[in-house]
């Protein structure tokens, strides 16, 4: 066997990993992935800090020696070899390389619908789905109506990154984002309409319980922690200001009259009555939560930084901490009922309950970048979105 890793290291056993014997590599690069077809055609692959030069490694002798060239593409973190000839290697920013003569030659197989980071998705049905995401001065909103087996780009008319979305159905949306941007579908995405936020603030969540009563956080930095309600689609915006000035990074709207949004330093607020009033409740942490995802009225669950995993099943009357087995920020959370979830964040992390979250289960992913949020579309299928136009789906095994 064989294995990989930082500063171009590579170590080969012949006994079963009882001994490990260092080979030149030739590379100081990262190198994520190494695949063999025998003892003695194999290949590595890897790339830089920068992300601009991906490397990948060949040999046909068992690593005694081995031939690599910068490929001038972004990092490369997987590969596989079906045979000596034909292999496939995937890095970020959706890339995708072929090759069917040994790595002589690599084409590009790549269908990422865009380069641009995706920082939240929504699905309303098991077909229909929109992520959003962008740069800064740039927006992307990708559609799929396939269960995520192709995605289309859409054009929002907005200049700046998009940073949620809620969807009601398959053609009401609402999405937000830098300088207080919110657009707004009534045809799935073909046409979006902005509308007027009243604010300049950032707004980093959002969230609908039907087409007409939404709810929409951000703020932060040099404004004021701030909330906008709208009880007509988002043809007004009411503007609730609070006197800290905490980023508020997610809601989730059950109804016409409950929403529970969290944010920096633990804070968690509530309402009862629309939006009209808000109630901070204790979170137990000062960590920041960076989403919120509630089934109903009273049961929700949050997290947020250092693998920190919230639940209430009394409306947030107390916030009780679970156990994610992670350390890393999660930045995303989706339950499709009371029992079933899943969380995502940095370092492709994927956790997966079956219980409520009394359990969290890891699952495998083929990535190591951040991911930004899921959607659950039944307990054993969820789309993930993240760094680079990631999009990753988990279906349930028939």
């Amino acid at each position: 066997g064989t294995a990989v890793g930082e500063f171009g290291t590579i170590r080969r056993t012949t006994n079963g990993g009882q001994t490990w014997v260092h080979q030149t590599s030739g590379t100081t690069n990262f190198l994520w992935g190494v695949s063999f077809t025998d003892a003695n055609n194999g290949t590595a692959v890897g790339g830089t800090a920068a992300d601009s030069a991906g490397t990948i490694l060949r040999t046909t002798n068992g690593g005694n020696t081995w031939v690599g060239r910068t490929r001038g593409t972004n990092n490369l973190v997987g590969v596989s070899f079906t045979d000596a000839n034909n292999g496939t290697t995937v890095g970020s920013f959706g890339t995708i390389l072929r090759t069917t003569d040994g790595g002589n030659n690599w084409l590009s197989q790549s269908k990422a619908v865009t380069l641009l980071s995706l920082e939240d998705v929504s699905f309303t049905d098991a077909n229909n789905g929109t992520a959003v995401g962008g740069s800064i001065g740039e927006s992307t909103i990708v559609r799929t109506t396939d269960r995520g087996n192709t995605w289309a780009s859409q054009t929002s008319g907005a200049n700046n990154d998009l940073h949620a979305v809620s969807f009601t159905d398959a053609n009401n949306g609402t999405a937000v984002g830098d300088f207080g941007t919110i657009v707004r579908t009534t045809d799935g995405g073909n046409h979006w309409v902005s509308q007027v936020s009243g604010t300049m603030a950032d707004l980093w969540g959002v969230s609908f319980a039907d087409t007409n009563h939404g709810t929409a956080v951000g703020g932060g930095a040099i404004f004021p922690s701030t909330i906008l309600t709208t009880t007509n689609g988002g043809s007004t915006w009411a503007i609730y200001q609070f006197d800290f000035y905490i980023p508020l990074n997610a809601v989730s709207r059950t109804d016409a009259k409950n929403a529970t949004v969290v944010g920096g330093a633990g804070i968690i607020l509530r309402t009862t009555d629309g939006g009209n009033s808000w109630v901070q409740q204790a979170s137990g942490t000062t960590v920041d939560l960076l989403r919120v995802s509630f089934t109903g009225a009273n049961t929700g669950t949050t997290v947020g930084q250092f693998g920190t995993i919230l639940r209430t099943t009394d409306g947030g009357s107390h916030w009780v901490p679970q156990q994610s087995g992670v350390t890393d920020v999660l930045s995303g959370v989706s339950f499709i009922d009371t029992n079933h979830g899943m969380a995502c964040g940095d370092l492709g992390i994927i956790l997966r309950t079956t219980d409520g979250g009394q359990t969290w289960m890891r699952e495998s992913t083929p990535t190591q970048y951040g991911l930004s949020n899921v959607a659950c579309t039944s307990p054993s299928s969820g789309t993930v979105v993240g760094y680079g136009g990631a999009i990753l789906r988990r279906e349930a095994v028939r």
